[in-house]
């Protein structure tokens, strides 16, 4: 076939497919080689140029990579690199010029060479490796000599790359079950340390790893409000959601458009805020794999691995039925999804528009965070039935349990907390008690037509 022709890219990422010219499209014909696992890729044309680049540099003359070196590089790593780093650096250099032969092993000498699938599957290794370490020492403990701003971009960049070798790497089935599975373990798993205490698990007073996974450094009374909240919705959408819908269209769905949105929530605290309630490391590599998570979920909606979407909103016949049920809370959670989103304090605080105030004081920086996160998710989970497809009885028993968790919180947070003003939590707590025994009706097999759980 030859180096250069096994170079050239012979199959497209389906995603691009749309948008190809019919000269380029996939097809399903059987591939030049005879082996459609030995055919390159956009991926592999793109990885043996782009790691190619830093092995021959970092092999023959590291130095072109510091601020220092024998031009001017505006894409610097290094303000400086001594000899014996530069010695580290013509290792790796060597190490990646060998891994990246193995394709065209069989090309140059002769015989078995490396196939490019497991050539795909390599790299999966080498760019786990690479972005946790650039996560580590671009966010959480930068060195001395680096600049900082080049590693951060490459750590983000990483996250897209390492993204895009996962989808390449395995099959769709895989794919859809390994995000599908790690989105609802890292989400429940906030989910279960912000309900119960998220001071403790993401503060900088736990007595085990200090403020090692510290994300917020102040927890007032309405941050432990609203990030409690948040924690059970959480535990709502996914846990629930893993349990009730597994590896769904409708389910992944949700993931995609949940960790996109957490994408850019998270660039909030982690560059734009600016104070020091929001240290930014934690909030970095948070996005950081947030856009490795995104990267994924984009892949599977755009090839079509999903499904397509079913939009489905109506008005119900209205009566003891989940249609009414999820129409109702809907409405209901509507105006309080907006005023979290826009501006909860001139809502809900002590000085806002509304005649009663709901908070005795205003919101700060964390609990406005998890407020408006908040927010998000309850949104997500009061549109499933119209936007991802979830079927509607499933969707109430979701808010059974949602609603008993916002009853029991508000006794608990109208009986220990100051910073409600009672003549609105009361009637509140009380509304919230009212929708748990309306959906629990709903949800009575004898209404629902299917059991409980």
């Amino acid at each position: 076939m030859g180096i250069l022709a096994k170079m050239a890219p012979k199959r497209m990422p389906a995603v691009m497919n749309p948008i190809l010219p019919p000269s380029m499209k996939t097809t399903s014909a059987a591939p030049a080689s005879g082996d459609p696992d030995d055919e390159a890729t956009l991926f592999t044309t793109f990885s043996v140029l782009y790691l190619g680049f830093f092995g021959i540099t970092c092999l023959v003359y590291p130095s072109i990579h510091a601020a220092d070196g024998p031009f001017t590089n505006p894409l610097a790593y290094w303000t400086t690199i001594s000899p014996s780093t530069a010695f580290a650096f013509r290792m790796f250099g060597g190490v990646a010029m060998s891994l990246i032969f193995g394709p065209f092993l069989d090309e140059i000498f002769g015989g078995v060479g490396v196939k490019m699938m497991a050539f795909t599957r390599q790299l999966v290794i080498v760019n786990v490796l690479f972005f946790v370490f650039f996560c580590y020492f671009a966010y959480y403990a930068p060195l001395a000599t680096t600049i900082p701003w080049i590693w951060k971009f490459q750590a983000g960049f990483g996250a897209f790359f390492l993204g895009w070798n996962i989808v390449e790497a395995f099959t769709t089935p895989a794919c859809r079950f390994w995000y599908g599975l790690i989105s609802a373990a890292q989400f429940t798993m906030f989910g279960i340390t912000l309900a119960v205490n998220g001071e403790f698990f993401w503060g900088d007073s736990n007595p085990i790893y200090g403020d090692a996974f510290e994300y917020f450094s102040e927890y007032p009374p309405l941050a432990m409000l609203t990030s409690r909240s948040l924690g059970a919705s959480l535990i709502l959408m996914f846990a629930l959601g893993y349990y009730f819908y597994g590896f769904s269209n409708g389910y992944l769905k949700l993931c995609t458009v949940w960790n996109i949105l957490l994408l850019a929530m998270a660039a909030e605290p982690a560059y734009f805020l600016g104070s020091s309630s929001a240290p930014p490391a934690m909030w970095q590599i948070q996005v950081a794999v947030q856009i490795l998570l995104s990267t994924v979920g984009l892949y599977l909606e755009l090839s079509g691995a999903n499904g397509p979407w079913s939009f489905a909103f109506a008005l119900p016949k209205f009566g003891v039925n989940a249609e009414t049920f999820n129409f109702v809370n809907f409405i209901f959670y509507l105006p309080f999804v907006a005023a979290f989103a826009i501006d909860p304090n001139a809502v809900f605080g002590p000085n806002g528009i509304g005649p009663i105030p709901l908070f005795t004081e205003d919101m700060g920086e964390s609990a406005l965070w998890f407020g408006r996160t908040w927010a998000v998710a309850m949104f997500l989970l009061t549109l499933s039935p119209y936007v991802f497809g979830y079927p509607a009885v499933k969707v109430v028993k979701t808010f059974v349990i949602a609603y008993f968790v916002y009853t029991a919180f508000f006794i608990w947070w109208i009986l220990t907390l100051p910073v409600l003003n009672l003549t609105m939590a009361i009637p509140l707590g009380s509304l919230n008690f009212i929708f748990f025994v309306y959906a629990l009706v709903v949800a009575l097999p004898g209404n629902s037509g299917e059991p409980m759980l």
